[in-house]
């Protein structure tokens, strides 16, 4: 049994007619009949019965046309929705990003990717890299090799995956936000050398930036004064701006509007790169073109302190 059976059966079950049948199927009457009868013989029963010079369905034949022509509609649905997605009709993106990235830079690419190509009928399926695994990096990794993800953006990346292509798109550095009228604030960078003795309000446990930020005072050997470890960043700079401390985080935009002085880390040296991240066969979708195109060259988005 194959579909062109199937399909030959629905147009003769509808004209009732052999020769009506074969022209409308662009097949011969020979052709046809070989074609009926291999079927029924599939089925073991007789699906049509002679009526002069048409035919008509048999009681069994009926019983079959229903279900036979559903799954034909079924299936022209199927085709359909296939070469929509190939012409862009409908197109839905899942990516997974550092919850750092959140507040600026997925809604900006999003925005900034609709105007520019005019994109209507799709969507991103938004998934923010959880915080309570310290290892949210390697999970949205294995979440792009496992089909869960179109792409991702990350920070860390597996350069021996040769499935996967990862491209730098940005740099998010860590720096230091400091109260107003903390000495701290006269300075243009920080060296943090310079902070042993100030209280330092840090990111809890469950955060992955927090091994990033322990690892910049082990490069300089200083042991931070903790003052509170705490899981809302706006609790965090409310305490700086009480004065209480200052805390060490990833550079955002919305950082430029507060009343806090926010200084680039000049000792250690840092420099925390995002990429995003894609199957390499990934590629072959048009629309998954188009939005990498977007991404790897087009796209800005600097995280610069004062811009």
């Amino acid at each position: 049994m194959n579909l062109n059976q199937l399909e030959y059966f629905s147009v003769l079950a509808k004209t009732q007619h052999y020769t009506k049948a074969a022209k409308i199927l662009h097949i011969t009457q020979p052709s046809l009949s070989n074609a009926i009868s291999k079927l029924e013989d599939e089925l073991g029963t007789k699906l049509f019965v002679k009526t002069g010079r048409s035919v008509k369905l048999s009681k069994m034949g009926e019983e079959f046309v229903d279900y036979i022509d559903n799954s034909l509609e079924e299936i022209d649905l199927g085709i359909k929705r296939l070469e929509d997605l190939k012409n862009n009709a409908y197109q839905k993106i899942r990516i997974s990003f550092l919850y750092t990235l959140s507040s600026d830079f997925i809604p900006q690419m999003i925005s900034d990717f609709l105007e520019s190509r005019n994109e209507k009928n799709f969507r991103f399926q938004l998934s923010e890299s959880t915080t309570i695994a310290r290892e949210c990096t390697t999970e949205m990794i294995e979440g792009l090799k496992n089909d869960r993800f179109e792409a991702i953006f990350v920070n860390r990346i597996d350069e021996k995956d040769s499935e996967l292509q990862f491209t730098k798109i940005t740099e998010q550095n860590y720096v230091a936000i400091v109260n107003k009228n903390s000495f701290l604030a006269e300075y243009d960078t920080l060296d943090l050398r310079d902070t042993k003795e100030v209280p330092f309000i840090q990111y809890s446990s469950k955060f992955g930036t927090r091994d990033e930020i322990t690892s910049l005072f082990k490069q300089v050997d200083v042991e931070p004064k903790v003052y509170a470890q705490i899981e809302d960043e706006m609790s965090i700079l409310a305490l700086v701006k009480a004065g209480v401390g200052y805390t060490i985080t990833p550079m955002k935009k919305i950082y430029n509007n507060i009343d806090e002085k926010i200084l680039p880390i000049s000792n250690p040296a840092n420099t925390r790169d995002i990429y995003i991240g894609y199957k390499k066969n990934s590629c072959k979708s048009p629309f998954f073109k188009k939005f990498i195109d977007f991404i790897e060259n087009e796209f800005e988005l600097n995280y610069e302190v004062g811009e």
